[in-house]
């Protein structure tokens, strides 16, 4: 075998090597960025909720405070009321934690 085939050769594997590297390497970036989209969600959604949660929490503690300075006490028991089940309605639909989030603990 000549050294000119022998480095067509070689040439040859190397491309072709490179090509299947380059294959493999996007399909795991493509997992990858699909991993990463499905945490951002996550956290989103778990951040929005918790946002809004604290909000109402901070509104029931101020209708609270008003009912001990003397407020309308129907008022804002009924609002402290109609706050609860908002409350009890995002904690609920708050997301399980994340796979990533049980491995670490």
């Amino acid at each position: 075998m000549k050294i000119s085939h022998r480095l067509y050769l070689i040439t040859g594997i190397v491309i072709v090597s490179s090509l299947a590297i380059y294959l493999m390497l996007m399909l795991l970036l493509r997992g990858l960025e699909q991993t990463n989209m499905g945490v951002f969600d996550h956290e989103a959604k778990a951040h929005i909720f918790t946002q809004t949660i604290t909000a109402e929490l901070n509104m029931v503690s101020r209708l609270s405070r008003n009912i001990m300075l003397g407020g309308d006490f129907e008022k804002n028991l009924a609002d402290i009321r109609a706050m609860e089940t908002t409350i009890r309605t995002n904690f609920d639909a708050l997301p399980a934690r994340s796979p990533a989030q049980k491995n670490s603990g």
